[in-house]
């Protein structure tokens, strides 16, 4: 199977080929996040766009967990509702309560990222926007 650009730059970050920083670049530029949600809220997003209707969840350990997948094949459960968002858009997202976000859950590369490293990925994806719409 080939890797997407999310994988390959886990694996390079994993093997010190890649930096913190170019990792996080590459995930917040990334156009197809798969983000599964509450089929019942996420109506409300054409209402508001900062209600996600998200499925946060509770892990064993206790914390509340935003999940994000770089590939729809990666996420569990068959019926499960998602979206695909943009990367800039998702880091971009204040998340009260929310203590990790994790990407590719489940999967041998998973990475997380904790509450205290979310101000820097909003930074970068901030930037990745204006990058964007800079493009002809």
């Amino acid at each position: 199977m080939t890797q997407n650009p999310i994988q390959t730059a886990i694996a390079g970050w994993q093997a010190k080929r890649i930096d913190g920083t170019t990792l996080m670049r590459t995930l917040v530029s990334f156009d197809t996040w798969v983000l599964p949600v509450n089929e019942a809220t996420v109506i409300n997003l054409f209402d508001d766009p900062t209600n996600l209707g998200a499925r946060i969840v509770r892990g064993a350990d206790g914390l509340l967990r935003l999940t994000l997948y770089s590939d729809p094949h990666f996420v569990p459960g068959r019926h499960q509702s998602t979206i695909t968002i943009k990367g800039e858009w998702v880091f971009d997202l204040t998340l009260p309560g929310v203590d990790e976000i994790a990407i590719d859950a489940g999967q041998p590369h998973e990475i997380r990222y904790r509450r205290e490293q979310f101000p820097r990925l909003a930074q970068l994806a901030r930037e990745a926007g204006e990058r964007s719409k800079q493009r002809p």
